[in-house]
């Protein structure tokens, strides 16, 4: 090589390319060498950490930005969240007959509903639909995973024995 073709080499884009790329190899080298020193702080006092708040005290957030708690950014209806109300509970039958009934499947498609029932000391199953009286109750739905009776005020609801896939 000529000394002019070398001094061409030293003097282009790679080469400064190569020096820029060394140069921070080095000074990550020597920042990861070096031992970190961190200063030294006393103990932290009690009074300086967070008192709780609390139980009955309002949230900080509504205090600070009444505007954005009266009317929530992510809520469709920009209406402050308020839990559904729960209903009061129906009477549910301890004791009924339909304790000894087994359920063996439902079929719930559009407006049909069928299910098909074992009664107690019966090798034979029945078929029940919404609105017949079994046992003297009487079913009024059926779910893919439950059947609803009523009996006057009491309600009841026949599971299957054992849990099952989810439905979609």
């Amino acid at each position: 090589m000529t000394p002019r073709r070398m001094a061409m080499l030293a003097a282009g884009p790679l080469a400064w390319r190569s020096l820029a790329v060394i140069a921070g190899a080095t000074a990550a080298a020597a920042l990861l060498t070096t031992p970190l020193r961190l200063p030294l702080s006393g103990p932290i006092s009690a009074a300086s950490s967070a008192a709780p708040r609390p139980a009955d005290a309002p949230p900080r957030q509504a205090v600070l930005y009444p505007a954005i708690a009266a009317h929530p950014l992510f809520s469709p209806t920009r209406e402050p969240y308020v839990p559904p109300k729960v209903p009061a509970p129906a009477t549910v039958a301890e004791q009924s007959a339909l304790h000894e009934y087994l359920l063996l499947g439902t079929v719930v498609e559009g407006v049909t509903s069928v299910a098909i029932l074992k009664p107690p000391g019966s090798r034979e199953a029945i078929r029940a639909v919404p609105g017949q009286t079994i046992a003297g109750w009487k079913l009024r739905r059926i779910t893919p995973d439950a059947l609803q009776f009523e009996n006057g005020a009491a309600r009841f609801a026949l599971h299957f024995p054992s849990p099952r896939w989810p439905h979609q």
